[in-house]
């Protein structure tokens, strides 16, 4: 377990977690650029993408140790189960 103090917000704004799965489906360059450009004006955006099965796991552990305010799990229902296990 990681135990140091979490990142302060940037510019005071929640910071957000996007983990992608560049290989789900319903996920495109374009529309994952779209969603992050939507989100920057409100959050601290950053994007992680998955690399193997169970990646998404281990990234929504780490985004927990390292104090993400937000974490969104983009891809299929099998993204969406692997960060809800993460988390």
């Amino acid at each position: 377990m990681n135990t140091e103090p979490a990142a302060p917000k940037m510019n005071g704004k929640r910071r957000m977690l996007i983990i992608v799965n560049p290989y789900a489906t319903t996920v495109s360059d374009r529309l994952k650029n779209l969603v992050v450009y939507a989100l920057q004006g409100r959050y601290e955006v950053e994007v992680e993408a998955t690399e193997s099965q169970d990646h998404a796991t281990e990234i929504g552990r780490d985004a927990v140790d390292g104090g993400y305010d937000i974490v969104v799990a983009f891809g299929g229902d099998g993204t969406v189960n692997e960060v809800a296990n993460g988390l």
